[in-house]
């Protein structure tokens, strides 16, 4: 699926589809922001992994 920003934090994060091609019906499966752990929903045969991605704020 590629790299998403979390609609809660605004951090992004990469999500990868696991074994999206199985021969039954897609369901419902969540993907979870790595970084604060807010939850969405997509259709898949499979189940989704996410890892964050390195934040986009710099400290001074």
């Amino acid at each position: 699926m590629g790299i998403q920003a979390c609609e809660r934090c605004g951090e992004r994060f990469d999500v990868q589809e696991i074994n999206g091609d199985q021969p039954h019906k897609p369901e419902r499966e969540s993907i979870n922001c790595p970084h604060c752990g807010h939850k969405t929903w997509s259709r898949s045969t499979g189940y989704f992994q996410t890892t964050k991605l390195p934040s986009g704020k710099r400290k001074s």
